[in-house]
């Protein structure tokens, strides 16, 4: 009688994705097969991520994290190598620090990846808070992270971005 498990810790995401497939809110017959936290991430769509990060140590971090959800992600060290993926190939999400080299500001790599492609999600993130950045952040539909980003709510914050841009 059991049709899911989950080992801890779970996120309230993937709680949350379990809880609906359950229920059959989410496409899942039950009695189909047991729901685990594996066949939730092959159910799960797997999106085209921009991530743009300066810093190599946190670059690797959030590509092996987004490749874990099955996500394909091209990697950008910098503002120039940014705007160049954007001109060879169409994204769902731009993963993007606020101050990254070679760039005012990930405000701008976003901007202009919108001017091509609108809509895209987009999160920037930041070590360092600045009122006024975030604040243009959000007018222009972005959404701002604070680093260190805590992995669970960095999935949530990719998860609800990318449903409220309509990504297929």
């Amino acid at each position: 009688g059991i049709v899911a498990y989950l080992t801890k810790p779970v996120s309230s995401g993937e709680l949350l994705q379990a809880v609906c497939h359950a229920l059959g809110a989410a496409g899942h017959i039950p009695g189909s097969q047991v729901i685990t936290r594996h066949s939730l991430r092959e159910a799960s769509p797997c999106w085209n991520v921009l991530l743009a990060e300066d810093n190599p140590v946190n670059r690797l971090l959030a590509v092996r994290l987004l490749e874990k959800q099955g996500h394909r992600v091209t990697t950008a060290n910098n503002g120039r190598d940014a705007v160049r993926a954007f001109r060879t190939q169409p994204f769902d999400l731009i993963l993007c620090d606020m101050a990254i080299e070679n760039q005012n500001s990930g405000l701008e790599i976003i901007r202009f990846a919108r001017e091509r492609q609108p809509p895209i999600a987009a999160v920037l993130m930041t070590g360092y808070p600045d009122a006024r950045l975030s604040e243009q952040a959000h007018q222009s539909g972005m959404t701002v992270l604070f680093k260190p980003v805590e992995v669970g709510h960095l999935l949530e914050t990719i998860d609800f971005v990318l449903r409220r841009s309509g990504a297929k």
